[in-house]
């Protein structure tokens, strides 16, 4: 049986790329024409987006060729033909690349803005985008308190890309605490996500303390005692901070001391 020209070879994909390079694969044709492959010719557009040119071959029969430097953030196109002893076979199908890589994840690790008894606001900083515009974000959230396992949460919330904040669903249990993940993802694909944010508990902050009072007092000191806040806000009180004019009428208080009992004397 005569031999014949090769039949396309697989559509050429992203192997890697950089900010100014582009490392294309593809597979072989499943049919060689009954001779061997000698080469593959590598064409492209030169991020034109118009006609193709001959780039290069692919000698030794390696099935990806790497091309650059190119200009960070454009889209070129390779299509690729085997050859064999007869001649090029039939071109493969199209493969658009970008030049540029995924997102840096965002640092520093997501932070708290507000909550609530049942949910959470955070954000974070824009990231290096890779070379190509950040399409959006990514968010994760662990199961609360010292659980390991993070879940996807994009779409159970309210995600701003703009402002750069996301706000949980109102599920939250009350008091316990959560960490958060944020990926930022481009035209390439998914960035790696931030390191885990600090513990963010659903909570509020407690109201006042109530019927603070004198309970006794020296000519050089006093002791004051005061009730709980009426609601400490769904997490548990760690201290009581109080605060003095200093006597008279002075309008201006300062911190005069930190107890986690509800009474001071200074």
């Amino acid at each position: 049986m005569a031999a014949i020209v090769p039949t396309e070879p697989g559509t050429p994909t992203r192997k890697s790329a950089t900010e100014d390079s582009i490392t294309i694969e593809w597979t072989a044709p499943t049919d060689d024409g009954g001779t061997d492959i000698t080469d593959y010719h590598v064409w492209w557009d030169n991020g034109t987006g118009g006609s193709f040119v001959f780039l290069d071959t692919s000698m030794n029969l390696l099935e990806y060729y790497e091309a650059g430097p190119l200009d960070t953030g454009k889209t070129y196109r390779f299509k690729v033909y085997a050859e064999n002893f007869i001649n090029l076979g039939t071109e493969s199908g199209i493969g658009s690349i970008i030049a540029a890589t995924v997102p840096d994840p965002p640092v520093p690790a997501p932070t708290r803005v507000s909550s609530t008894k049942t949910s959470i606001t955070i954000s974070w900083t824009a990231p290096y985008n890779g070379g190509s515009p950040i399409l959006g974000y990514k968010i994760f959230m662990n199961g609360g308190g010292i659980s390991s396992t993070y879940t996807d949460v994009t779409n159970s919330g309210t995600l701003d890309n703009t402002l750069r904040t996301f706000t949980s669903a109102t599920t939250l249990t009350t008091g316990l605490d959560y960490k958060f993940k944020v990926l930022a993802y481009n035209a390439v694909e998914d960035g790696n996500a931030s390191t885990a944010s600090d513990p963010i508990y659903s909570a509020i902050v407690p109201t006042a303390p109530q019927a603070v009072q004198k309970q006794t007092s020296t000519e050089t000191s006093v002791t004051v005692e005061w009730t709980a806040p009426a609601d400490i806000g769904g997490s548990p009180l760690t201290e009581y901070v109080v605060y003095s004019n200093g006597g008279g009428t002075s309008t201006t208080f300062s911190e005069v001391g930190r107890t986690d009992d509800l009474v001071l004397s200074f």
